[in-house]
């Protein structure tokens, strides 16, 4: 009975442990809600809360993609470098006048998914340490950022451009929203099959 009693405990003790961001992330909201009800309070300010996970799916995206890596016992250090590269080649063809939005956004997939097949070929055929390969190229494409760049902030007011990024379905659901739980449904079936 006791043992019994002593194994609850220990599995109650590693589901906490297991899930304490959401804990403590509930402790914030309510902490928050406490020191700036009006602000905080997701009832009179539901914009808040809808906020948080169009900020997070970019991100969340893109570590859907590196937990893959991970889960096969790797590292891959260059995805903000691949990101970046892939984003200001994008932009800069579409500001180019010549090349219509849905082009430059088919360019900024294949610049990551080329960068992507060349860190896989230097990792898994060069037998290049992952941890030193992705860390020189995440170096190196934040140097041709900078070139691309010249170290200026790009921006595009065509909302063709924008619309995926700043849209929201029925004026509630971003989708960029959307997209996360596309990709992270995708990836589900993919792992499990």
């Amino acid at each position: 009975m006791e043992k019994s009693k002593k194994g609850n405990a220990d599995n109650l003790k590693l589901k906490f442990i297991d899930n304490v961001v959401w804990v403590l992330l509930l402790i914030g909201i309510v902490i928050f809600i406490i020191l700036k009800p009006t602000y905080f309070n997701p009832f009179t300010n539901a914009g808040l809360y809808l906020n948080i996970p169009m900020q997070a799916s970019v991100m969340g995206v893109m570590t859907i993609g590196l937990a893959g890596t991970i889960l096969l016992g790797d590292i891959d250090l260059s995805c903000v470098g691949i990101m970046s590269v892939s984003a200001a080649i994008g932009i800069l063809l579409f500001k180019t006048g010549y090349v219509p939005v849905p082009i430059a956004m088919i360019a900024i997939l294949f610049t990551g998914g080329l960068l992507g097949f060349i860190n896989g070929v230097l990792i898994a055929k060069l037998k290049a340490v992952a941890l030193i390969e992705t860390l020189a190229m995440n170096t190196t494409l934040a140097g041709i950022v900078l070139a691309i760049t010249r170290g200026r902030t790009i921006t595009i007011n065509e909302k063709a451009y924008t619309a995926v990024g700043q849209e929201k379905l029925f004026s509630t659901i971003p989708y960029l929203v959307i997209i996360f739980v596309f990709v992270y449904v995708l990836m589900y079936f993919a792992w499990n099959r």
